[in-house]
């Protein structure tokens, strides 16, 4: 880019300066490169690579394991929300569903669908997933209240 400036510059004061504009005209052009000689290519190599992805295997597990905070009163609880059961905590209804974790290690991070609704208006504070390792990935945006995903359990 800065390159390509400084020739745009080059050329503008050659053209400025006086005789300048013979000069910028009198140029001799670039002449095309000989194009390179064909290889012989195996048939479908122009296609463009396959890639699969697979999702990682991961297991059920029956129980979200949610720390919620109350920061006005800086009462903090552990709850822990059985599948799709709704749980009432301050002005908040909270629901998980899908908790789910690695199945080749079932006691590293874990992952939930998390549903949270202000019992007073009935709107929907948030509705998404949150991942045990990474709470700020996807978190809570409200005044009063942090939660956030600690693990799945089985109990």
């Amino acid at each position: 880019m800065i390159r390509a400036l400084a020739a745009l510059a080059l050329v503008l004061l050659g053209a400025l300066a006086p005789g300048g504009a013979a000069r910028a005209q009198a140029a001799p052009e670039a002449t095309p490169a000989p194009a390179p000689a064909a290889s012989p290519t195996l048939p479908g190599a122009d296609a463009p690579p396959v890639i699969e992805i697979r999702a990682a295997a991961t297991a059920a597990r029956p129980v979200a394991v949610l720390r919620w905070l109350d920061k006005v009163s800086g009462e903090t609880a552990d709850l822990h929300l059985h599948d799709a059961l709704a749980q009432a905590r301050g002005v908040m209804e909270l629901t998980a569903t899908g908790c789910r974790v690695p199945a080749d290690d079932p006691t590293s991070d874990g992952f939930a669908h998390v549903l949270l609704h202000d019992l007073r208006s009935g709107a929907v504070l948030f509705s998404g997933w949150m991942v045990a390792s990474s709470p700020a990935l996807s978190a809570l945006d409200h005044a009063r209240y942090d939660v956030w995903l600690l693990g799945c359990a089985m109990e």
